[in-house]
């Protein structure tokens, strides 16, 4: 007994064969047994010897022993019984696609921006990506694989009311290439501000304005400064307000970003070597952590231990480039630009930027080939117009890391 496909999946049928020593009488589906599965009509062929059926698996089950089996109730020409019954070799049925259960880990999502999300498989599942996130007022960032199942992702909304995700179905693949099923719609409204008036009175969200305090002494690379006040009373930070509240610092001293000196055109210390120090942190790299590269893609890190030297987290090829004095930063996002039209870049500034495009550098080649950096953390478009504004755009966005955690990402190719 012989099976043309031996691992069945959802939708698989498999042509099986049964091979006589000599032509028999009287055999025909009756005189067969199967695991997990039917066996259609047996058929002769032009081979007296050879018979064939097709074996339809049960839906819905995994099952990695199985086998097909023939009685002994046939005899041949001369009325001669089966020596024994026949049994197949093994084969494996896995007909259950599968499924996807989206959750949100605050427990009270309706007033949170960005809201952290997981998506958790039935199974071990490849082929996942951000893309395959549906959101509707809002959009997907921070995508993460945790595991096999469990992937993690934040959903920033673009405005008062429903946000809902979607995980549609035949986006991931199991290990026979089953496709998923699609995920059960998650929902929530989202409240922000609103003009007040008459009634039941405004739903208070991000606030207005906000007053720190003076920043407190450096601790483990950062410091940090408490909010004296807030408008409007018992309004919640937007994430922005709440970056603003921590700083990278060097240890033991003062805030590592400081304003560039000045200097002349062409001047010598307008550059840093930049292949020496990719070189360098090449070689202090061991072993990459990839759901540490791909949470940190497209942020601009300041590696705090090394006094602070600035660091992009190319989004596409998730390696790391150094970013040097302010001319050189310019230079790097320049090469990293995107090409933008008009049309897309009006659109993006009035609906949002896709998920896609977390941590991405735009040019836009219509408009004198202005650049844009896509900010991961608000999804907002930031100008950089010249290399100082470059610069001060790596102070105020860029993210502390250590020594160890930033010596996990692996250097880009030195250009």
């Amino acid at each position: 007994i012989t099976m043309d496909n031996a691992a069945l999946k959802v939708g698989d049928t498999s042509l099986v064969t049964f091979t006589f020593s000599e032509a028999p009488t009287g055999f025909d589906a009756t005189d067969v047994t199967v695991d997990n599965g039917a066996i259609g009509a047996v058929s002769s062929t032009d081979d007296p010897l050879v018979f064939n059926a097709t074996f339809t698996p049960t839906d819905d089950l995994e099952d990695p022993t199985n086998a097909i089996t023939t009685g002994t109730a046939w005899t041949d020409a001369a009325g001669n019984t089966p020596v024994a019954a026949a049994t197949s070799a093994n084969y494996e049925v896995d007909t259950k696609e599968p499924t996807v259960v989206i959750t949100a880990s605050q427990t009270s999502p309706t007033n949170v921006s960005p809201i952290n999300m997981t998506a958790t498989f039935s199974e071990d599942v490849t082929g996942f990506e951000i893309d395959d996130i549906a959101v509707g007022n809002g959009a997907a960032g921070n995508f993460v694989s945790e595991s096999a199942t469990v992937y993690t992702f934040d959903v920033t909304p673009s405005g008062q009311g429903a946000v809902t995700v979607d995980i549609a179905g035949s986006v991931a693949i199991d290990a026979f290439s089953n496709n998923n099923e699609a995920a059960t719609q998650f929902s929530i409204t989202y409240n922000i501000p609103s003009g007040g008036g008459g009634g039941g009175g405004a739903i208070v969200n991000n606030c207005s304005s906000v007053v720190y305090a003076d920043w407190g002494s450096c601790v483990s690379g950062f410091q940090f400064r408490s909010v004296l006040s807030q408008t409007p009373a018992g309004c919640s930070l937007s994430t922005q307000q709440q970056l603003d509240a921590s700083r990278a610092c060097v240890l033991g001293e003062e805030p590592v970003v400081v304003t560039p000196p000045v200097v002349a055109p062409g001047s010598s210390e307008a550059r840093v070597d930049v292949k020496q120090v990719m070189n360098h942190e090449r070689s202090l790299v061991s072993k990459v952590n990839t759901a540490l590269t791909n949470r940190l893609a497209g942020r601009i890190l300041l590696q705090v231990e090394e006094k602070g030297q600035a660091w992009y987290v190319e989004p596409v090829s998730k390696q790391k480039h150094f970013m040097g004095r302010p001319a050189d930063a310019f230079d790097m996002m320049r090469r990293f630009g995107l090409g933008i039209s008009e049309a897309n870049f009006s659109k993006f500034e009035k609906s949002g930027v896709p998920a896609r495009f977390a941590g991405r550098i735009f040019l836009r080649v219509e408009s004198k080939g202005e650049a844009y950096y896509v900010n991961p953390v608000d999804m907002k478009m930031h100008y950089l117009g010249r290399p100082a504004d470059a610069f001060n755009l790596m102070r105020s966005k860029a993210l502390g890391i250590s020594n160890a955690n930033i010596r996990q990402i692996p250097v880009g190719e030195v250009k």
